[in-house]
């Protein structure tokens, strides 16, 4: 049981991690200027 938990939460991470590089990726598309010194 503990295993499934575990997996389903390492699911979320990925989830959440890849929603953030998502959005990084949207906002660097839209203003490369601000990003390149952000990053």
């Amino acid at each position: 049981m503990a295993l499934k938990q575990r997996e389903v939460k390492a699911k979320r991470e990925l989830k959440k991690r890849m929603l953030v590089d998502f959005n990084f990726g949207k906002v660097q598309d839209e203003n490369p200027q601000t990003n390149s010194g952000r990053l």
